[in-house]
């Protein structure tokens, strides 16, 4: 027990005798250890503007959590409204999301956001991307969601500029919900401005009973007869017709776009419209030298489709096969063939024109077996060198041993007298007109000709 008590007080020796070089080398004042100032956490900013805002508009104000700054939901102008703070899983990975969500009602399904940049080669994701036939509007938007009329539906007339407005500041639609970004930092002004923009949209995207075939049907008619955007009314026509076919407001509007300002859309309305003018319509576009060519080409195909027997489609096509140095002549022609049998002498005029056309009459005279006579007349025309080799060539197809003398004869380059021994082998082949005891031509081996 003695050395016990004579271990404890050393130990308390001890500590009295650092207590006191501790208060000695501190000039006999208290040391107090303070706490750290707490620094304001990021969120602060944000739950105060988001109770700023809140408390304008009567809105309800959450509690912020640990995991999660303060949120505000209900209702301005009588829409749904929650400017939302919370976690939204991206990949692997969570990330604080803030934003403004006004409910306008439209279908869950629908995504309307701005075409973002993937990487430094400006490419842009796209994926099963809709387009509405505004060349501007559909560089900016991606949409998706819905059928191709539903959505040139909802983008027409007034809508399509405030979206654009929308889309550019950094809106998007998601889940029936305009969805605005807000910084998490608050401010009290940006979430004002965000809810402005909103408001202007909102009152456009209520109205839209996108599910209703009959809203949608009228409302294509309105953008077809009359939105500011001519691609967009072409675009509209064309979706109102192949949505609703058996409509008889689709065929009203056909009736009235057959006088339309517009060339493709009065060659869109002739290819719908049961009305008697249609054929007539179509004609005057396909031959109207002003018309754009895919207007003329359009209403070509609608002359060749639906109207292949009438007079005028046969006025229109030999009209245009005459230009001959034109992309619209290679259309017409080939177009024409397929109808009835054009006559050789419109046919071979035209080998020494536009690389354009050139193609599509070799494949008619190939299989033509009555274009030996036409053929070897152009001949003796003054033909360049690329029209003598399509003559040579579709004599080696459709011709018989009496084109041989008159191919002897053509004098021309090493290309063409090449090709002027393939023809007559490939005649020899088939021994067409040789009757027994006659001679026959035959490629020596030098490459020249022998009996």
């Amino acid at each position: 027990m003695e050395s016990f008590a004579a271990v404890v007080g050393i130990f308390c020796a001890f500590l009295a005798l650092s207590w006191w070089h501790t208060r000695a080398s501190s000039g006999g004042r208290r040391r107090v250890r303070l706490k750290p100032t707490p620094r304001s956490s990021p969120g602060d900013g944000w739950d105060k503007a988001v109770f700023t805002v809140a408390r304008a508009h009567n809105l309800s104000a959450t509690a912020p959590s640990k995991t999660t700054l303060r949120s505000a939901i209900g209702s301005i102008d009588g829409l749904p409204v929650a400017i939302f703070a919370g976690r939204v899983r991206d990949g692997r990975i969570q990330r604080l999301v803030t934003r403004l969500e006004v409910d306008v009602g439209l279908p869950a399904s629908l995504g309307i956001k701005a075409e973002v940049p993937v990487d430094s080669l400006g490419l842009v994701s796209t994926g099963n991307d809709t387009k509405v036939g505004s060349a501007d509007f559909d560089e900016l938007a991606h949409l998706r969601g819905l059928s191709s009329y539903a959505l040139t539906a909802i983008c027409s007339g007034a809508a399509r500029r405030a979206l654009t407005q929308w889309l550019e500041a950094g809106g998007s639609i998601a889940n029936g919900c305009l969805h605005f970004p807000l910084k998490s930092t608050g401010d009290p002004a940006t979430i004002e401005a965000a809810i402005g923009r909103a408001r202007k949209l909102a009152p456009l995207l209520t109205a839209m009973p996108v599910g209703d075939a009959d809203w949608v049907a009228e409302r294509l008619r309105e953008a077809a007869l009359s939105d500011p955007e001519p691609s967009f009314r072409v675009h509209a026509a064309t979706e109102l017709f192949a949505a609703y076919p058996r409509s008889r407001l689709a065929r009203q509007t056909a009736t009235e776009l057959l006088a339309a300002d517009l060339p493709m859309l009065r060659a869109r309305a002739a290819s719908f419209s049961e009305a008697k003018g249609a054929v007539d319509v179509a004609h005057a576009v396909a031959i109207d030298d002003a018309a754009p060519l895919q207007a003329r080409i359009a209403a070509l195909d609608v002359l060749t489709t639906r109207f292949k027997d009438q007079l005028q489609t046969h006025s229109a096509l030999t009209a245009l096969i005459g230009k001959g140095r034109t992309t619209l002549a290679a259309v017409a022609l080939t177009a024409a063939a397929d109808i009835r049998p054009l006559p050789l002498d419109v046919l071979v005029p035209l080998l020494d024109v536009h690389h354009l056309v050139k193609p599509a009459v070799s494949e008619i005279l190939r299989h033509n077996q009555a274009a030996q006579v036409p053929l070897i007349a152009g001949l003796s025309r003054e033909l360049n060198d690329d029209g003598l080799l399509t003559i040579v060539t579709a004599l080696g197809t459709c011709g018989d041993t009496g084109a041989v003398a008159p191919l002897q004869a053509l004098k021309g380059t090493r290309q063409l007298r090449q090709a002027v021994t393939a023809s007559i082998a490939s005649i020899q082949s088939r021994a067409i007109g040789a009757s027994e005891g006659q001679l026959t031509v035959s490629a020596a081996a030098d490459g020249k000709l022998s009996l």
